[in-house]
């Protein structure tokens, strides 16, 4: 965790894969992703990132209702993660340069 107060407030900000065993250690598997338009829903991160590999959990930050413009991807494993990372890190999206990342909060 480490991200306690940013609970999403609507199901359209956040994803997870039915059956998804989310409590095993997310440490490689996670990304931060930044730079993302406020509009952004946790579907169009799964649209933008399920090329990588299996998508366990998705998340379009807020805090107080309102975007941060960043968001959260789990993987599987760190392989796919640190897939995402080198195709998607710099990518243009709705007009602006994702900032992809670990996540080192997860």
């Amino acid at each position: 965790g480490g991200r306690g107060d940013y609970l999403p407030t609507s199901s359209v900000n956040a994803y997870e894969a039915p059956g998804a065993n989310l409590s095993a250690d997310a440490a490689g598997s996670q990304i931060y992703v930044g730079n993302l338009p406020f509009s952004t829903t946790a579907q169009d991160l799964i649209d933008l990132f399920r090329s990588c590999g299996n998508i366990l959990r998705a998340e379009h930050l807020e805090m107080g209702g309102r975007s941060k413009g960043s968001g959260i991807v789990r993987f599987d494993n760190a392989d796919e993660a640190e897939r995402a990372i080198a195709k998607f890190h710099g990518y243009m999206y709705g007009g602006r340069p994702l900032d992809v990342h670990l996540d080192k909060f997860a």
